[in-house]
């Protein structure tokens, strides 16, 4: 994946545990301008006059003492991105921030680096839009493509295919993806995710199929590789 460029300089402010923010470092490294850490966290607006990141990646421990700078600068124009593991998302009832990442700090990388700058990408709307592979999404136009050919979907048939292409790699469950695409008063059954599903990887017809079936759990949308086996 190419280092994101728009007309202007993308600058992303890090406010994270020491390794973390390393780890971010090297999955950042040439797709970002700047990458500002955050060492004195009550300095946080200071340092996003002075510098002016375009995102905000934090994680909310970081930030505890100082919980509604998230909301200030998210006023002054600054996307946020919270890092939660999943103890923590099941347990904090409410992050504010316009996006959140699951991670696992056990790991090198913590998180997929392609979904967290699809996410830097999404909230700057540096990039027209989503390609993973064959398969190419574009918002603007509410567009879908496999190798050039247009596939007309409905709404959503759309919304879901964007969700998990947003989402690359994450396993959700039906009752998730029915809540979050159909809404909470929605009164079918997940048997409509089912359908709507079948219906993409049909209207898709892609050789190699990226959404995926985990038995007893979901679906995910994972990211193609290359004959060598780099992810594309």
């Amino acid at each position: 994946m190419r280092a994101m460029r728009g007309g202007k300089e993308i600058r992303v402010a890090v406010a994270v545990e020491p390794h973390i923010s390393a780890e971010i470092s090297r999955m950042l490294e040439g797709r970002v301008d700047e990458l500002i850490p955050v060492e004195e966290p009550e300095r946080l607006l200071d340092l996003i006059r002075r510098h002016g990141p375009g995102v905000l990646i934090f994680r909310p421990a970081i930030l505890r003492d100082n919980p509604e700078v998230i909301g200030r600068a998210r006023r002054m124009g600054v996307g946020t991105i919270a890092l939660l593991t999943e103890e923590e998302a099941g347990r904090i009832n409410r992050v504010e921030s316009d996006d959140f990442i699951l991670i696992d700090p056990s790991k090198s990388p913590p998180c997929s680096p392609v979904e967290l700058i699809l996410r830097i990408r999404s909230l700057l709307k540096e990039e027209d839009s989503i390609r993973i592979g064959d398969l190419e999404i574009i918002p603007s136009r509410y567009e879908v493509r496999v190798k050039g050919r247009r596939v007309v979907l409905t709404l959503k048939e759309y919304e879901l295919l964007k969700f998990l292409a947003t989402h690359p790699e994450r396993v959700f469950t039906r009752e998730f993806l029915l809540s979050e695409i159909w809404g909470y008063d929605y009164f079918g059954g997940t048997r409509t995710v089912d359908v709507h599903i079948g219906r993409l990887r049909s209207k898709l017809d892609m050789e190699r199929p990226i959404i995926k079936t985990v038995r007893g759990v979901g679906y995910m949308l994972t990211l193609e590789e290359d004959e060598g086996g780099s992810r594309r």
